[in-house]
C-alpha cells in the first residue's frame, strides 16, 4: 500500500514546500448523483442491474504563480447501491503537480495521481478505468503514477529534457480470475528545436521495465524490457487550430521469470512501431480534439504479460448558452498481447469501445445540474489459431442526475 502512494506523497510534498512562499486558492465542492448500472459486475452473462446514489466532495488548492506553480485536488465518492449487498464504499481519486522555474532557463516539473476504487466502476469522470473494463467481482484496484522531468533551453530554438516515470496497478484480488499486478519504471530523453513560432519538431529516447506479478500458481511472473526512438513535429495550422504527430520504431523483450516446476526460463523478442497523434481546434463557445496513442502496456486482464495498446479518444465540449453546456467524448482501446507464456500458446486480444455524453446547466452561480450518461461494450478473443477462437463480450449502460454545489474560494 505504500507504494501506492508514491506519487500524491511527492505532489504534496511539492506543493506544501511551495505555499511557504506564494498566495494560492483553496476550492471545495459537493456532488450528489442519483444513477442506474444495467452491468454492476461487468460479467457477460447473468447481468446484474442496480439503482445508484453517490455522493462526492472535492478539495482543490493551486496556486499558478510564474515561477513556482502547484496543485492539488483529491475527490473521494462514496456509492450506495440500491440492492447489491456488500459492494457499498468509497472510491479514491487525487492529483498533484508542480513546477518550479529555477533560472530562465531551467525548469523543474513534478506531477502525480492515485486511484483506488472498484474495478467494476464506470459512468462517472476521472475513473482511472479509461474505454476498457474488468469482468471481475468485488475486487478493488489502485492505480497510481508518477512523473518527474527537468528541461534545459540550451538556446531560443533549442531545449533538452529529462523525464522519469513510475506507474504500478495493484489488484486486491487473489483468485486465478484476479487481475495481475504490474508495475513499470521510466527514463526518456527528449530535445525540441523550434523551427519557427508555429512548428517545431523533436526526437527522444526511452526506456522502460515492466514487472507482472502473476496471482496464484497457475500464471507465470513476467519481466518485459522496451526501448523505444521517436521522432516528433508539431504545427499550429491556425491560431485555433494545432496538430502533432510522433512516430518511431520499438523493441520489446519478454523474459518469463522461473517458478516451480510449471515454469522454465523463457524469452521472446519483437519489433514494433509506436506512434502518437494530436489535433486540437478550439472556438469561441468550446473545443474539439483527438488523440491517438500507441505504446506498450500492461496486458489489461488476467494474463501475466504486456500488450500493444492502441488507444483512440474523442472529445467535444461546447457552450449551448451561458447557462448550458454538452460535453461529449468516445473512445476505443486496443490490447494485444505480445507474446504469451512458455506453457500456452493462446494468445489474447481485448477491444473495448466507449461513449459518453454530458449536459451541465447551471442553476445559479454556485449550483450546477448534471446529467450523464455512458455506454460501454468490449469484445475478448483467445485461441491457438483463428480456427480455435473463442470470445466473450461484456456491455453496460450507466447514467446519473446530479447536483455540484461550489462554495466560494478561500484565497491565502
Amino acid at each position: 500500500m505504500q507504494r501506492a502512494h508514491v506519487c500524491a506523497g511527492l505532489g504534496i510534498g511539492f506543493m506544501l514546500a511551495a505555499s511557504s512562499t506564494y498566495a494560492g486558492q483553496v476550492e471545495l465542492s459537493v456532488e450528489t448523483r442519483l444513477g442506474g448500472d444495467s452491468n454492476v459486475f461487468r460479467q457477460s452473462v447473468d447481468k446484474t442491474d442496480d439503482g445508484t446514489f453517490d455522493i462526492s466532495p472535492r478539495l482543490g488548492v493551486h496556486d499558478d504563480d510564474e515561477d513556482v506553480s502547484y496543485g492539488f485536488d483529491y475527490a473521494p465518492t462514496y456509492r450506495n447501491f440500491f440492492k447489491t449487498s456488500g459492494i457499498d464504499g468509497v472510491d479514491h481519486n487525487a492529483n498533484a503537480r508542480t513546477s518550479w522555474m529555477i533560472s530562465p532557463v531551467d525548469k523543474l516539473e513534478a506531477s502525480g495521481s492515485y486511484y483506488n476504487g472498484r474495478q467494476f466502476l464506470f459512468g462517472t469522470s476521472d475513473s482511472g478505468a479509461g474505454s476498457t473494463v474488468s469482468v471481475n467481482d468485488r475486487e478493488r484496484i489502485g492505480i497510481s503514477f508518477a512523473n518527474l522531468g527537468y528541461r534545459r533551453a540550451l538556446s531560443p530554438r533549442l531545449s533538452i529534457r529529462g523525464d522519469g516515470f513510475f506507474d504500478d496497478f495493484d489488484a486486491s484480488g487473489t483468485s486465478v480470475n484476479s487481475q495481475t499486478d504490474s508495475r513499470a519504471y521510466t527514463g526518456r530523453i527528449s530535445t525540441h528545436y523550434a523551427l519557427s513560432p508555429r512548428a517545431e519538431i523533436g526526437l527522444s529516447a526511452s526506456g522502460r521495465r515492466r514487472e507482472n506479478r502473476a496471482v496464484g500458481p497457475l500464471q507465470p511472473n513476467t519481466r518485459t524490457n522496451v526501448w523505444d526512438v521517436l521522432a516528433f513535429v508539431s504545427y499550429e495550422i491556425t491560431p485555433t487550430l494545432s496538430a502533432s504527430v510522433q512516430v518511431g520504431p520499438s523493441f520489446v523483450r519478454q523474459q518469463q521469470i522461473p517458478g516451480g516446476t510449471l515454469f522454465r526460463k523463457d524469452e521472446t523478442n519483437s519489433a514494433n512501431v509506436f506512434a502518437a497523434a494530436s489535433l486540437q481546434k478550439e472556438w469561441q463557445a468550446g473545443d474539439l480534439s483527438f488523440a491517438y496513442n500507441r505504446s506498450e502496456a500492461r496486458s489489461g486482464n488476467v494474463a501475466s504479460g504486456s500488450s500493444i495498446n492502441d488507444d483512440v479518444q474523442i472529445a467535444l465540449n461546447h457552450q449551448l448558452s451561458d447557462r448550458l453546456t454538452l460535453r461529449v467524448s468516445g473512445g476505443w482501446s486496443r490490447f494485444k498481447q505480445i507474446s504469451s507464456p512458455q506453457e500456452s500458446s493462446s494468445e489474447f486480444e481485448t477491444n473495448g469501445y466507449r461513449t459518453t455524453g454530458t449536459v451541465e446547466f447551471a442553476l445559479s452561480r454556485r449550483i450546477l445540474l448534471i446529467g450523464q450518461y455512458t455506454y460501454i461494450w468490449q469484445e475478448t478473443t483467445s485461441g491457438i489459431s483463428a480456427a480455435t477462437q473463442s470470445s466473450s463480450d461484456v456491455d453496460g449502460h450507466a447514467g446519473y442526475v446530479g447536483l455540484r454545489y461550489t462554495f466560494e474560494p478561500l484565497a491565502y
